[in-house]
């Protein structure tokens, strides 16, 4: 990860928490959409496809979700992009 990005990662203050062998995460949306990318790139580089069992398709899920509450049509790639587009995102690619 870019170093620009994991400084603006560490300003949002994101959480983690225990719980015996369950790993709580609590970030803002713009985190949650840095992390799916993240892993949509790890995945698809190591694969070149997404298991419905993996780890992103819940977060995928979630951000549907969020996507489809601020009227974004999730169906057209170009808008879902866009709706993933963040500042810590533009950050993060620039230094890659």
């Amino acid at each position: 990860m870019a170093i620009s990005a994991m400084r603006k990662l560490r300003k949002e203050a994101m959480e983690i928490k225990a719980e015996g062998d369950k790993v709580f995460l609590c970030c803002t949306l713009s985190e949650a959409k840095l992390l799916y990318r993240a892993l949509f790139r790890t995945i698809d580089l190591q694969s070149g496809e997404i298991d419905e069992h993996n780890l992103i398709m819940p977060l995928q899920s979630f951000l549907h979700q969020k996507a489809v509450e601020q009227g974004v049509d999730i169906s057209d790639h170009s808008r879902w992009e866009d709706f993933l587009d963040s500042p810590l995102l533009e950050n993060f690619a620039e230094n890659e």
